[in-house]
């Protein structure tokens, strides 16, 4: 969301970079497949270090909730795990050429808790969600799938909505 507030402008004259769902593009997820976001995320995510050198890490986890794009560019990256990965793949290689000691974090959860297909670069921290976890998974399991392709993890208990790490 915070991505879509400081954005508002490039959204208005991008809607094709919300999630297609049911024929619309109205989303608060995006259409990951679209180069034109991925280039926009990547920016902002340099920006705000940009403006704030001291900060040590940024998150790209995706919005709370449903809404994933159902367009086909989009189910051509694979899960839904996939593309929140591939998104912070490219927020990473951005950020990692111009701050090579910055952090990208994300949560393994809801949606987006399956491990990938794809790996992680070591500059992007998983923390595993322990609650609402999809995809018949234990924390165990989560901790092990996501390991296999992700150099950094962490795991990540959520109660009530609020998250500790």
């Amino acid at each position: 969301d915070g991505i879509l507030g400081r954005n508002k402008k490039e959204f208005a004259a991008h809607p094709e970079y919300l999630g297609l769902v049911k024929g619309e593009r109205h989303s608060t997820k995006f259409c990951i497949s679209n180069p034109g976001l991925r280039k926009l995320v990547a920016d902002d995510a340099v920006a705000q270090f940009d403006a704030d050198p001291a900060r040590h890490s940024i998150s790209i986890d995706p919005s709370d909730g449903g809404g994933w794009c159902e367009c086909a560019e989009c189910a051509k990256l694979g899960s839904i795990t996939d593309r929140a990965v591939t998104l912070a793949n490219t927020v990473a290689e951005a950020v990692t050429a111009k701050y090579p000691d910055k952090i990208i974090g994300m949560y393994a959860y809801s949606q987006h808790s399956p491990p990938p297909n794809i790996a992680v670069p070591p500059s992007v921290v998983i923390s595993v969600a322990t609650s609402f976890i999809q995809g018949g998974f234990t924390v165990d399991q989560l901790m092990d799938g996501w390991s296999k392709k992700a150099a950094m993890l962490g795991d990540v208990e959520i109660d009530e909505g609020n998250a500790t790490a």
